[in-house]
């Protein structure tokens, strides 16, 4: 779990892969859990509810009609007292990045509670001592900071221009900060310009001080299941783009107000969920799976918590796989050669029991669950019809007709 989380922060966006009964969707909802609260706790039914109940928290479920106007921004018609109204709106990933982006906005503009002015000098003057180091530090536009002075109580920036030179007050830095650059321009007087500036940079650095981070940088999940049955170049459009370059502003197909763009923020993580075994789905490309990150999770016998399960599990997964004399797992002769078990063995998921002592559980699932992938295997093709004499032997064991 500490692996997934660490990659999703670094990519930004994961696919968990695998064949059906791996626990993908399980898993991700696992990840949303615990970098929203910072825990996960085992009863689901609490899991599902306080998921439900998060700000940060959404899921969708990707279909073969799912359209970029389903999921980025699309016009929708409405009827105003009888008159139809044309309107383009967000949809699922627009409306939801925009919440994410108002969420940062207001925490940023908290700051001011959140931070004494005591705790605003303290950082300020950490900012100024970490410059020394990189002196002379370019803020674009021909400036830059070319020294700074720390006392006691006061701080200066020596900001130099291409024909002036600056002392910056800190503590003029601190009302734009507290003030949000632009509330209260007129307690500063002139060079406001370069005040801001020299305030954006120090706002950067407030942002990433792990005091501040976890305030204002709040993880919004976004999980896509099944997200290989859609056409992703087609519902993904220019976010394809978006997904690589967080924060930059990416020209839509549709505006509203006059404005097409749409962003990405930092903040808002993707999980998609994609089941391997299923072949009536389109394939990712290139573009899309260069900007995700993979993670296969294959089945696991040992979180099967039955021993009769278990011994169930082992039957069913030699229609797939075969154990060499080397000790390495291969594709079963069963299984057709155009196949990899690893896509479409059986997880374990359809092995684990509510009550792990009943054995009429166990058939249940086998006869209703199970048993039908097999034989929609066989039609497909995936299965050789090799596997049908073994897959008569388990019925007979467990009792089941056909």
């Amino acid at each position: 779990m500490h692996n997934y989380i660490e990659l999703l922060k670094h990519k930004k966006q994961i696919i968990l892969q695998g064949p059906p009964g791996t626990g993908k969707t399980y898993t991700a909802k696992d990840i949303a859990e615990q970098m929203i609260f910072s825990e996960i706790t085992e009863d689901k039914k609490e899991q599902k509810k306080r998921l439900e109940n998060s700000e940060q928290f959404k899921l969708v479920q990707f279909h073969p009609s799912f359209s970029y106007e389903d999921f980025v921004r699309g016009i929708t018609a409405k009827n105003e007292g009888g008159i139809i109204k044309y309107e383009t709106e967000n949809k699922i990933l627009a409306e939801f990045a925009r919440k994410v982006q108002n969420e940062a906005l207001l925490q940023t503009e908290e700051l001011e509670n959140i931070l004494s002015d005591e705790q605003v000098f303290h950082y300020i003057t950490l900012y100024a001592t970490n410059l020394r180091s990189k002196l002379p530090y370019d803020l674009g536009g021909n400036l830059r900071i070319v020294g700074v002075n720390i006392t006691k109580d006061k701080v200066f920036f020596d900001v130099s221009t291409s024909k002036f030179r600056y002392w910056v007050n800190g503590e003029d830095i601190i009302i734009l900060t507290q003030n949000f650059y632009l509330k209260k321009n007129n307690s500063i007087g002139g060079r406001v310009n370069i005040i801001k500036r020299v305030g954006e940079e120090f706002l950067y650095y407030l942002k990433a001080t792990d005091n501040i981070k976890n305030r204002i940088n709040k993880p919004f999940i976004l999980i896509i299941d099944e997200i290989n049955r859609a056409n992703l170049p087609s519902v993904l459009g220019e976010l394809i783009y978006a997904l690589e370059y967080r924060g930059e502003k990416v020209e839509g197909m549709y505006s509203i107000d006059g404005d097409a763009s749409i962003v990405i923020p930092e903040n808002l993580y993707i999980i998609g969920t994609m089941n391997t075994a299923d072949r009536s789905v389109g394939h990712i490309d290139y573009a899309i799976r260069r900007r995700f990150a993979f993670e296969s999770l294959l089945p696991d016998e040992t979180v099967i918590n039955s021993d009769n399960a278990k011994e169930l599990f082992k039957d069913i997964s030699k229609l797939f796989v075969n154990t060499n004399k080397d000790g390495n797992k291969e594709n079963s002769e069963h299984l057709a050669p155009d196949f990899d078990y690893k896509d479409v063995q059986l997880g374990h998921s359809y092995f684990i029991l509510k009550d792990k002592n009943s054995e009429e559980e166990l058939k249940m699932r086998l006869q209703y669950e199970i048993l039908p992938i097999l034989e929609e295997y066989i039609k497909d093709g995936l299965l050789l019809e090799t596997a049908i004499s073994q897959i008569k032997e388990i019925k007979k064991d467990w009792n089941i007709g056909d």
